[in-house]
């Protein structure tokens, strides 16, 4: 899978997390733990080569769920 496509899907599994927040009233702590479990996952995706790239990523939507 090509980093883009990752980028994209993770955009959209994010997109997920802060609506299952939202309708299921989860803490702050409940969605950042499911945001590290899925970006736990998505390292596992990508390459080796990609991966301090895909670790901005990360932490760019970390940010915005804080």
């Amino acid at each position: 899978m090509t980093l883009q496509r990752l980028r994209h899907q993770m955009e959209n599994d994010v997109d997920y997390l802060r609506w299952r927040a939202r309708t299921h009233h989860q803490s702050d702590l409940e969605l950042m733990s499911h945001f590290s479990d899925m970006a736990d996952s998505y390292r596992r995706l990508v390459p080796e080569d990609q991966r301090a790239k895909f670790e901005e990523v990360i932490e760019r939507y970390r940010a915005q769920l804080t």
